[in-house]
């Protein structure tokens, strides 16, 4: 759900960079939205290793069974 609202959002700001007559990167430098994109996307990886801690799908696909089963 976060990644999802991250690309959405992270597109709808690259298009409006876009719409809005973009400057010449010779001239101008960073794009602007690039920004926005790194301080997000850091703090949206420290969000998943927050909740699963790691990178082995096994144990990733184990929490989330023992999350569902706690919920019901």
């Amino acid at each position: 759900m976060h990644l999802r609202t991250y690309l959405i959002v992270n597109t709808g700001l690259w298009l409006l960079y876009l719409a809005t007559g973009y400057p010449n990167l010779s001239e101008a430098g960073v794009p602007w939205p690039i920004f926005p994109m790194l301080g997000w996307g850091i703090g949206l990886a420290s969000h998943y290793f927050a909740a699963y801690g790691g990178i082995d799908e096994n144990t990733i696909a184990q929490r989330e069974y023992e999350k569902l089963m706690r919920q019901s």
